[in-house]
């Protein structure tokens, strides 16, 4: 009889483990977070990558039609090749580490964690270049790469917020219960997760249509 019991109670408490671990909720949420991370590390990069590399070119034409000025050579042909920072997988692979940061930061209620870490890397991006101040003309590149970083890291930090409002709009988790009572629109509505989605896709390919428009502009100036 006792064992018969203790069997009983073992059953029930196995299965109230199962209820709990699997249930429809607790799924739910799990494939809601991988989607959001996946949003913010994986599908930004795909767009962020091209945008850099095309504002790296745009950076490197300046400098090379204006030293083509400068030395009195008015009419110059475009570079044949350029570096970039296409084939920069480490900048990529740091890109999506850094979202991912950015949005378990976010989810956890401590977003000053991007202010910190942005302050660590304007510390040691300016350092690594602290000899750009000898000359004018390589405090002007400095200022062009230092705004292509900022804009680098603005456009993270925009999908990291789109992933975590994918997964707060699809749950109706991780506000603070404050800002859930008062707005509560903000709770638990797909409608703002598809456009949380959306939104900086559509920002990035006007991005990247604009700056090729910029870059002919550019080569007209000059020539």
């Amino acid at each position: 009889m006792q064992l018969a019991q203790e069997h009983k109670a073992v059953h029930t408490i196995t299965s109230y483990s199962t209820k709990l671990v699997f249930s429809e909720d607790t799924l739910s949420l799990i494939c809601t977070l991988i989607v959001g991370y996946i949003y913010s590390s994986i599908v930004a990069a795909c767009f962020i990558t091209p945008m850099m590399y095309l504002l790296s070119e745009n950076t490197e034409d300046i400098e090379y039609f204006e030293d083509r000025k400068r030395f009195g050579l008015s009419k110059g042909k475009r570079r044949e090749e350029s570096s970039g920072c296409l084939g920069q997988w480490e900048v990529s692979m740091v890109g999506i580490v850094e979202r991912c940061l950015y949005l378990t930061s976010i989810l956890v209620g401590k977003p000053e964690f991007i202010v910190a870490w942005l302050g660590i890397k304007t510390v040691v991006w300016s350092l690594s270049d602290k000899d750009v101040v000898s000359s004018s003309n390589k405090y002007r590149s400095f200022k062009r790469k230092y705004n292509n970083f900022l804009v680098g890291n603005g456009i993270s930090i925009l999908y990291a917020f789109a992933g975590f409002g994918i997964i707060q709009w699809t749950t109706g988790s991780f506000l603070p219960s404050a800002v859930s009572e008062e707005f509560p629109i903000l709770c638990q509505n797909i409608s703002l997760a598809c456009a949380s989605a959306i939104a900086p896709i559509v920002l990035s390919l006007l991005f990247i249509g604009f700056l090729p428009i910029i870059r002919e502009l550019l080569y007209q100036r000059f020539n």
